[in-house]
């Protein structure tokens, strides 16, 4: 399919994050403290920025990474960061930023 365009989905990259919160044992973290949670959903909202913005942003989040959350945005930065390009996983330019399109209320 040569016209076919790869996008992102925010549901399911949000899920994958919080799922690996989870994996990590950091539920508790993120469920009871509002800081935690806060850097959490910080980086669960880099795929909203624009591409050019995600490398700068993450690294000014990860200056605030409480030794906690380190196993967090260590898998961060060495799959999402280096190993999947940004555009792939990006959405900021997006109008629909989930892959069911039935959902999408404009």
């Amino acid at each position: 399919f040569p016209n076919t365009q790869h996008s992102g989905c925010f549901f399911h990259y949000t899920q994958c994050l919080y799922r690996r919160i989870q994996a990590l044992g950091l539920s508790t973290f993120y469920n009871n403290d509002e800081e935690m949670r806060s850097l959490c959903r910080h980086l669960m909202a880099l795929l909203l920025l624009p591409v050019e913005d995600v490398q700068r942003a993450f690294e000014t989040l990860s200056e605030e990474v409480p030794v906690e959350l380190q196993p967090l945005f260590e898998y961060f930065e060495d799959w999402w960061m280096k190993k999947v390009p940004f555009h792939l996983w990006n959405v900021s330019n997006l109008k629909v930023k989930i892959t069911n399109n039935v959902e999408y209320e404009a």
